[in-house]
């Protein structure tokens, strides 16, 4: 039997605590990109599995576990991203109608007054989103409370920079909330 030296037996001891931590760092990286990929590109946990050649189910756990679904839900649909998503269906409408007019066809009378009709729903909706898609500044500074105070608990020094930013940020909404 071959006897390891100690310099070895030294060696391998204390790469496998670091191989294990960096296999756990690659999991988590790996993680972080799923969720990436599942709420900011709305893929499906089986497009994932297959991009980063993981199993579905261990996507799903991920999803399921991590909330992503109710994540995803409301990054896609803040007033921003619905009036950004209303203004390409607009101009799809719009791109129809011109397709329309031009063709002269008796029969896209109907279809024209469909068109415009959409166009005019939509349109109505991007104002209302406009007018109402605004958190009030109540909102505004419940969220940022919650946040200095988890901030604080988690990284107190940053918390120290960001307590006068904080106080800019909230002096700037109430005036642009008026």
């Amino acid at each position: 039997m071959c006897a390891l030296s100690a310099e070895v037996y030294e060696s391998v001891f204390f790469l496998v605590p670091l191989l294990a931590q960096l296999c756990t760092m690659a999991k988590e990286n790996e993680k972080q990109i799923a969720q990436s990929l599942y709420i900011e590109q709305c893929l499906t946990a089986k497009e994932i599995a297959k991009k980063l050649k993981v199993s579905e189910k261990t996507v799903g756990n991920w999803v399921d576990k991590g909330n992503w679904k109710e994540l995803r839900i409301s990054t896609q649909t803040t007033p921003d991203v619905l009036i950004s998503k209303y203004n390409e269906l607009l101009n799809i409408l719009l791109d129809k109608r011109l397709k329309i007019e031009k063709s002269k066809d008796k029969d896209g009378e109907d279809t024209m007054r469909s068109v415009i009709d959409e166009m005019s729903k939509v349109s109505a909706m991007i104002e209302r989103l406009q007018i109402d898609g605004k958190a009030s500044l109540r909102t505004h500074i419940h969220c940022l409370e919650k946040f200095m105070a988890s901030l604080h608990q988690n990284n107190a020094k940053l918390f120290m920079q960001l307590i006068d930013f904080q106080k800019e940020y909230l002096t700037l909404l109430a005036e642009e909330l008026k």
